[in-house]
């Protein structure tokens, strides 16, 4: 059974001045002969932040003073502005649709030009490429590319693809390869064009304008440098966090579309090229090298390891906290039950009691909470965290004394008392124990306080009132989200907002060994659909009817033939849900004869033919 601490330290608790917070709290009440270090002192920055989080309170900071303004120096170059982004957030998909909401072409060929408004489907068979318009289909080869060209000012000229999480404007050539049975998507776009769609979806468009501001240089130099590091692949960056959030061009985003002209053509360089400028949500209060929480080699010495004080002033920056209780006895069953086995050889070196069953050690009190053993010197990320105890246990010598006494004389017929079973004494363990527990693994998961799915949180120890109940408690902070490297999103947001910094500051700070450049990057215009040359289709095969359709299969039981019925050139969609919602996977043509395998309601049905199933409006079927 755990006893309670005695009743006379708790009161003394009510009276611990302010001054003996920082030092272990037995060595002020009682004056322990081994000072307890300090707390870690608190020093005070999933897309995609555009939901606040839970705010904590504001801890108490010491912050630098606004670095140097980066100057920003004009250079000539004969770089291309294009930027190939593979679509991987559309996952494997068979079929794409895609709405031409500007000028588009196939591969400049006039005799493929799309009106704006159509609506195309792609779909990939067997390494081939379909394209289904206007009731026709198109055996595309391998791959096709939709061609953007120049349209009235004013007007919108990209594309939209349905099957995108956002229904947003692609304003480049879009590339489409079959492999196998999947469509593969690379977009080419101007790199301004570019940033439009990622800085929204990387800070929120309602956020500080010089965060934006160093968001976007951050974002375009990130870009440019994965350009320059896969010449040999099909395409420069992906659309997910896998590289940054591109999610298409919203005009209605205005701060982050002017954020991304006012900074237009500015990149950080580092020893004539692009530097890797990661950045993350949060950073916990420290940055970190890319080799400590992403395992990238190699040099990124523009980068360093310091403080930032402004991660840890924004309130909205996440942070999970577990509250220790000082009383032994209000300690959660799995961090006491690490604590006893891990002072189990500590006691038994000072004579007591450390195994037996009955006779286990018990805690009092929690006399000091410190982080110990970094992953690596000088940072916050804590392996272990240190507590000192004060604990209370039975004496072996208890157990080795005799405990029946001897018996006195007594006449042979004398009535013998029952033997009396000793009680035992529990003494307080005159020394402080000490015990490290885990925390990554450990304490982290026991109170269910990680945030990263990999072990690069920071942590820091303080003694606070208790939010649940107002009692002193020892208070472990965790921080981090993300990795850590680079400009910390919540910390530029609070260098704008509440300090004043200009964007340029913003990247000193977190990149204090790059220069910023303006680059003019080369740009050809677009080609005008009046100025194509007069084809028909030249570049690829003419349109050629639909494959007939295989055999349909024999009935089952309540299933029943039916024919497809719409306008004469036009055809019918199958979607993968009961409903215009869905995602459409192939479309049947007028005439065509399918099995209605089970009518859904509201109109629509489940119905198969040799190569497709999924569901279709009734509207346009007929029962034979």
């Amino acid at each position: 059974m755990r006893k309670t601490a005695i009743g006379i330290i708790l009161i003394a608790l009510l009276l611990v001045p302010s001054s003996a917070l920082g030092q272990g709290l037995f060595g002020w009440l009682f004056g322990s002969p081994e000072p307890t270090p300090s707390p870690a002192p608190i020093v005070s920055p999933e897309p995609e932040i555009t939901a606040e989080p839970e705010a904590v309170p504001e801890a108490e900071a010491v912050f630098p003073s606004p670095v140097p303004i980066f100057p920003v120096e004009t250079m000539d170059t004969e770089e291309n502005a294009d930027i190939r982004v593979f679509l991987k957030s559309l996952g494997s998909v068979s079929a794409l649709n895609i709405v031409t909401e500007g000028n588009y072409t196939v591969e400049n060929d006039a005799g493929f030009r799309f009106d704006r408004g159509s609506s195309l489907l792609f779909a990939a068979d067997n390494g081939n490429l379909y394209l289904s318009v206007g009731g026709l289909t198109l055996n595309m080869g391998a791959s096709a590319t939709l061609t953007r060209h120049a349209a009235p000012e004013g007007e919108t000229n990209g594309l939209i693809v349905l099957e995108a999480s956002e229904k947003n404007l692609y304003c480049g050539n879009l590339q489409l390869t079959a492999k196998e049975d999947a469509i593969e998507a690379v977009l080419t776009l101007d790199i301004e064009d570019y940033l439009y769609g990622v800085l929204p979806y990387e800070m929120a468009d309602s956020w500080p304008m010089e965060a934006l501001k160093a968001q976007a240089v951050a974002a375009r130099t990130y870009a440019l440098n994965r350009r320059q590091v896969r010449t040999a692949q099909t395409y420069d960056v992906v659309d997910t966090t896998a590289d940054q959030v591109f999610r298409g061009y919203d005009p209605s985003l205005e701060n982050t579309v002017s954020a991304v002209d006012a900074t237009r053509g500015i990149v950080g360089r580092w020893h004539d090229s692009y530097p890797t400028c990661f950045f993350t949500a949060s950073n916990g209060g420290e940055t970190a090298l890319p080799e400590q929480t992403l395992k990238r080699e190699g040099d990124y010495s523009y980068l360093d390891a310091r403080e930032d004080p402004f991660d840890l002033e924004n309130p909205y920056s996440i942070v999970r906290i577990a509250e220790i209780p000082i009383d032994g006895g209000a300690l959660p069953e799995q961090l006491y039950d690490a604590l006893i086995e891990g002072a189990a050889d500590q006691i038994a070196g000072l004579g007591f009691s450390a195994d037996r069953k009955d006779w286990l050690p018990e805690i009092l009190s929690i006399e000091s909470c410190e982080p110990c053993d970094p992953v690596f010197e000088g940072t916050s990320m804590y392996r272990k965290i240190r507590f000192g105890m004060k604990m209370e246990a039975v004496n072996e010598d208890f157990f080795q004394a005799d405990p029946t006494p001897a018996p006195a004389e007594l006449p042979l017929d004398a009535d013998l008392p029952p033997a009396a079973e000793p009680e035992a004494i529990w003494e307080t363990v005159p020394e402080t124990i000490y015990v490290e527990v885990p925390t990554y693994g450990g304490l982290f998961s026991w109170y269910d306080i990680d945030i990263n799915t990999s072990d690069i949180e920071t942590t820091a120890v303080s003694l606070q009132n208790s939010q649940e109940n107002g009692s002193l408690c020892w208070q472990i902070e965790v921080r981090r989200y993300g990795h850590g490297a680079g400009l910390s999103q919540r910390g530029a947001q609070m260098m704008a907002s509440r300090h004043g910094w200009d964007y340029r500051q913003i990247l000193a700070f977190y990149y204090p060994g790059i220069m910023l450049n303006e680059m003019d990057y080369r740009r050809e215009p677009l080609t005008g659909l009046d100025s194509l040359p007069v084809s028909l289709g030249a570049a690829r095969p003419h349109p050629t009817p639909k494959p007939t359709p295989a055999p349909l299969p024999a009935l089952n039981a309540g299933e029943y033939y039916a024919r497809v019925q719409v306008a004469s050139g036009g055809t019918l969609n199958v979607r993968d849900a009961a409903g215009t919602h869905g995602m459409v996977l192939g479309m049947l043509d007028h005439g065509q004869r399918v099995i209605v395998t089970e009518e859904i309601g509201n109109g629509w049905a489940k119905i198969k033919t040799a190569e497709i199933s999924g569901y279709a409006s009734m509207d346009y079927l007929i029962r034979e």
